[in-house]
């Protein structure tokens, strides 16, 4: 495993041979213990597996976890009651901006990201230099962490729009796939409790080379189960400059309020620090 390639993008560290995260730990099998009397139900998973990003949907019924095979990961869904599973996607799940995979309220379906078909090669580096690396300064202080694993160039950037794409899916346990939107590198991407409209965040240019992916320009949206815009809410800035311990002023950490059917609640630092 510590043999395995790895890419170090934007605060990442990812196996371009599976489009997921660099790791050397995972589990290897599942056993759910009922509170009400102890007893134990093995979880079917196929011999040597890698499994990650267990969850349970609302409803109990059903347990989705992913398994990391050679060239890529897959999507696995588990009967709760039996403890019977199986793949219902192909190794073609993008794990490089984390979880792949996030329940709908309703856990009639999950909400994925995948590889977009057709992605062909990862680009190659220029054999040499397209010219100097050039950094400037804007003259005020500016005091800020320091990242490992940032971008370092143009070609850096290529491979990070490469890697972190996805196209999103709904997938239900029984692997019925329906596409939403077109792809994009999502920040996050999460379905609203009336089932009906999508939160995301994309990422976009200019990516720093100072700063994490977390820290990249986004636009934030609703979309429709078809990927068209409902509402754009508002764009997040580049991260830059932000003093250490601080938080951009712009508003940030969206997210739906699951008490409600599609209603936003999010944070915006009103002393301008």
């Amino acid at each position: 495993e510590m043999a395995e390639p790895v890419l170090r993008l934007a605060g990442s560290r990812i196996n371009p041979k599976t489009n997921g995260a660099f790791s050397t730990t995972s589990m290897t099998s599942i056993t759910l213990k009922r509170l009400a009397g102890g007893a134990e139900v093995k979880v079917t998973t196929p011999a040597g597996a890698k499994i990650g990003n267990v969850s349970f949907s609302d409803d109990g019924k059903h347990l989705a976890f992913t398994v990391t095979t050679a060239t890529g990961i897959e999507l696995w869904v588990a009967d709760a009651a039996t403890g019977q599973a199986r793949a219902v996607t192909t190794p073609t799940l993008n794990g490089t901006g984390g979880a792949p995979c996030s329940w709908l309220d309703d856990s009639s379906a999950l909400l994925c990201e995948f590889v977009p078909a057709g992605r062909g090669p990862a680009p190659t580096p220029p054999p040499v230099p397209a010219g100097p690396r050039v950094q400037e300064t804007a003259g005020r202080a500016a005091p800020a962490p320091t990242f490992q694993d940032l971008l370092t160039g143009p070609h850096d950037e290529k491979l990070f729009e490469h890697y972190f794409t996805s196209q999103l899916v709904l997938v239900t346990p029984s692997g019925t796939q329906t596409p939403v939107g077109r792809p994009a590198i999502f920040a996050t991407a999460s379905v609203a409790p009336d089932g009906k409209h999508v939160l995301v965040a994309r990422i976009k240019r200019p990516f720093s080379r100072l700063v994490t992916a977390n820290g990249f320009p986004r636009d934030i949206e609703i979309w429709n189960l078809e990927g068209e815009v409902v509402k754009k809410i508002g764009e997040q800035p580049l991260g830059e400059g932000i003093p250490l311990g601080g938080v951009t002023t712009a508003p940030r950490a969206y997210r739906w309020v699951h008490t409600e059917g599609a209603t936003l609640l999010w944070a915006q630092a009103l002393d301008e620090s």
